[in-house]
């Protein structure tokens, strides 16, 4: 009798395992599709981080998205002042820079920043390959920047 009842933990035991397998492989295959679905270096709605502030410029929030064919970055750029957007390109890095309509007073926000003014937005992205600047096209409104890298 003992001999049926280790074989039956035996057999359970290896079914959890084998169920184990299936579900840690299920997940990372869900991963896998979230990522190529989602391509992006860093999301801005995938998780939440504070926009870093240095000195006068501050680092705007943003999404990039890789469409196959091209790479579509969509920046938050409130309060920006028309005309001041400015896109460049080293290497597989694209800088961006925009000058605020006024300078912001960041204490009115938080008293984390108490004295911190800003007045300009400044950042640099990591693109997942070098672009050729001639295939890009840049549209603002509204303070959202579209900029789309054609590959």
């Amino acid at each position: 009798m003992s001999d049926v009842i280790d074989e039956f933990f035996k057999r359970f035991e290896k079914r959890l395992k084998d169920l184990e397998s299936e579900m840690i492989r299920e997940v990372q295959r869900i991963s896998r599709e979230i990522e190529r679905t989602f391509t992006s270096i860093r999301p801005s709605w995938y998780s939440y981080e504070a926009p870093r502030i240095h000195g006068e410029t501050i680092e705007p929030l943003y999404t990039m998205r890789d469409l196959g064919d091209r790479i579509v970055i969509y920046l938050d750029l409130p309060y920006s002042a028309t005309g001041t957007l400015d896109v460049k390109f080293s290497g597989n890095i694209m800088y961006i820079s925009a000058k605020l309509k006024s300078k912001i007073n960041l204490e009115d926000w938080s008293n984390r920043y108490r004295g911190v003014e800003v007045s300009e937005y400044k950042t640099a992205i990591t693109l997942p390959f070098t672009p050729d600047p001639n295939n890009v096209r840049i549209r603002a409104k509204k303070g959202v920047v579209e900029i789309v890298i054609f590959k």
